[in-house]
C-alpha cells in the first residue's frame, strides 16, 4: 500500500512538472493598433470598406516584388482554393506588419469577402506578429449565414435610440406596470 502511494505520488509530481508555463503578453499600443485594424478591416465584410484610412492605404497599394517569397504549391486543386492559397500567401509573406496592412487593405477592396476572410484568418494564426490577435468569429462576420433572414432584417433595422427612449416612457406614463401592488392586496 505504502509503495502505491508513493508511486502515485511520484506519477504526480512528473505530471505536475511537465506542464508548460503559458506566458501572458500584456496589450502595449501597438497590440491594440493591430487589433483595432483587423476589427475595422473585416467590419460589415459584405458592403464597401468603410474606414478612410483603410481605403486610402489599399488604393495606394503597389506591388513591390521583393516583399515577398515563392514557394511551390501543386496546380492539381480546385480554383478558389488555389486563389485563396495565393492570398494567404500574399498576407503571410509580406515582410512586416505595415506591408501586411497594406496588402489586407488592397485585398479588402479588390477580393471576394469569403476568400478574403478566410485568407486572412489562416494569416492571422499562422504570422508570427500576429501572435495574440484575434479576428471576430464567423457568425458575427456572416451572420446570414447562420441566421434566418428575418432574423437578421429585424436586427439591421433595430433602433435602441428609439427602444430607448420607448422604455422611458413606459416606466415615465405606464407606470401601472412598474408599481408595487402587494401593500394593497394585503387584508386590512
Amino acid at each position: 500500500m505504502k509503495i502505491a502511494i508513493a508511486l502515485l505520488a511520484i506519477v504526480g509530481l512528473v505530471a505536475a512538472s511537465s506542464i508548460s508555463k503559458h506566458e501572458v503578453k500584456v496589450a502595449d499600443r501597438e497590440y491594440l493598433q493591430r487589433q483595432k485594424f483587423l476589427f475595422e478591416i473585416v467590419y460589415r465584410v459584405e458592403d464597401p470598406l468603410a474606414f478612410e484610412e483603410w481605403i486610402k492605404l489599399g488604393k495606394s497599394f503597389t506591388f513591390n516584388k521583393a516583399d515577398y517569397t515563392g514557394e511551390f504549391f501543386g496546380a492539381l486543386v480546385q480554383t478558389h482554393l488555389k486563389q485563396a492559397y495565393g492570398l494567404f500567401n500574399f498576407f503571410y509573406y509580406a515582410k512586416n506588419f505595415e506591408v501586411f496592412q497594406r496588402n489586407v487593405a488592397f485585398a479588402r477592396l479588390h477580393c471576394n469577402e469569403g476568400m478574403f476572410v478566410y485568407a486572412l484568418t489562416l494569416a492571422v494564426i499562422h504570422r508570427h506578429d500576429c501572435q495574440g490577435l484575434i479576428l471576430p468569429s464567423i457568425y458575427e462576420i456572416f451572420p446570414q449565414y447562420f441566421f434566418n433572414s428575418k432574423f437578421v432584417y429585424e436586427a439591421e433595422k433595430f433602433d435602441y435610440d428609439v427602444w430607448s427612449k420607448y422604455i422611458m416612457y413606459e416606466k415615465e406614463y405606464k407606470d401601472i406596470l412598474y408599481q408595487d401592488y402587494s401593500e394593497l392586496l394585503q387584508k386590512p
